[in-house]
């Protein structure tokens, strides 16, 4: 389900995350646990192809963790939050599709 490489063998089970989450709220800290996958991979923006990473993370921690200087977080299955460097890089704007 999450991990940070290419093969099964590297993701962790929905059990396995689950008993992560319970040890992080057992230790009663102040703290969050965000499970997160990442992935770099081909993007192709309008005709450009180019290479980035991608992370994937349930949006209400990912809210938590980042901050919007224009525009709102998405809503639903379907948005992404980029980042200045990649936005820059192809001139993306807000609301771009």
């Amino acid at each position: 389900m999450f991990g940070g490489g290419n093969d099964d063998e590297s993701y962790i089970s929905k059990k396995q995350l689950q008993k992560i989450d319970k040890v992080v709220a057992s230790a009663n800290c102040k703290c969050d646990f965000i499970a997160m996958h990442s992935d770099s991979d081909t993007i192709y923006v309008r005709s450009e192809k180019g290479h980035s990473t991608i992370y994937g993370a349930d949006m209400a921690s990912v809210e938590n963790i980042v901050d919007v200087e224009e525009g709102n977080f998405p809503t639903g299955d379907n948005g992404v939050v980029i980042g200045p460097t990649l936005a820059d890089r192809y001139d993306l704007n807000v609301g771009a599709t």
